[in-house]
């Protein structure tokens, strides 16, 4: 139950920091609220696959597929464009902290870390991209065959 908590915690701050993304982003405002749902989403299925996998490439797929699909269905919904909803969808899961232990390593310090961080956040940036890819082409496939 400990974990159920602490995942619901995490994910209604995620909303938050997502919220204030989409305000300083000009968002329209009626569509700031769903905006962060989504990257919610994204965020506890992340949070739910840690649980399960620890492995980096799983957690930032299956939630990259969860974004991709809940924002097809959110862009439908509203009208909007798609990408509105996905980029603050996938803001949780961008690896920066891969990318500033990458430089730091480069500038400060032991090289040997460097092709070790390289590949450890290029698969979480292929992870997400490759999930996305695969959210939208499954959304594509159902809703056309069952909405002919």
């Amino acid at each position: 139950m400990r974990i159920a908590g602490e995942i619901i915690l995490k994910s209604l701050g995620a909303w938050v920091a997502i919220w204030g993304f989409s305000r300083l982003l000009n968002a329209p405002k009626k569509l700031e609220c769903y905006t962060a749902g989504v990257g919610m989403i994204g965020w506890a299925v992340y949070l739910i696959v840690e649980v399960f996998n620890d492995g980096i490439l799983m957690k930032n797929f299956l939630a990259a597929v969860a974004v991709a699909l809940v924002s097809q269905a959110m862009a439908r919904h509203f009208k909007a464009p798609v990408i509105l909803f996905v980029i603050p969808g996938i803001l949780p899961m961008v690896p920066g902290a891969g990318m500033y232990r990458i430089v730091y390593s480069i500038v400060m310090g032991p090289e040997n870390m460097v092709g070790t961080y390289l590949l450890e956040t290029a698969t979480a940036a292929g992870a997400i991209a490759l999930g996305i890819f695969l959210g939208e082409a499954l959304q594509k496939v159902f809703f056309y065959e069952f909405h002919r």
